[in-house]
């Protein structure tokens, strides 16, 4: 019995350690917070711990939003694409994309929040 709580102690050990050693990564998803218009503290996507002021969040790697929105989360967007919606920054491959994305912009980023959990989580 003592050999059994001993190694469960060293095991408990061992991840407690290993989790404390990379929470901080952005793949390191539970300790995640959610994100919010005005702040970002490690958020979904960021790159960046305040999204308030000067600080804007680079949101999806910088990864075309448009896209991202409808599934592929392979292109990536160009910095003469890009928006600032509520704090956060979307970058886009095409001027078209962009207006795309702008025509219904809570939605597609409601759903490009969805798609890039998903993919970002393979």
């Amino acid at each position: 019995m003592k050999s059994f709580i001993r190694l469960t102690s060293l095991f408990l050990l061992f991840i407690s350690a290993a989790c404390a050693t990379h929470k901080d990564r952005p793949s390191h998803h539970h300790h995640r917070q959610a994100c919010s218009d005005d702040r970002c503290d490690l958020k979904e996507g960021c790159k960046k711990k305040e999204c308030a002021g000067e600080n804007k969040c680079e949101m999806y790697e910088k990864k075309c939003a448009y896209l991202i929105s409808h599934g592929d989360a392979h292109v990536k967007g160009k910095d003469e694409y890009k928006l600032v919606h509520k704090g956060h920054t979307y970058f886009f491959s095409s001027q078209e994309r962009m207006e795309k994305f702008k025509e219904n912009i809570d939605e597609n980023v409601k759903r490009a929040n969805l798609n890039w959990m998903k993919y970002d989580r393979r």
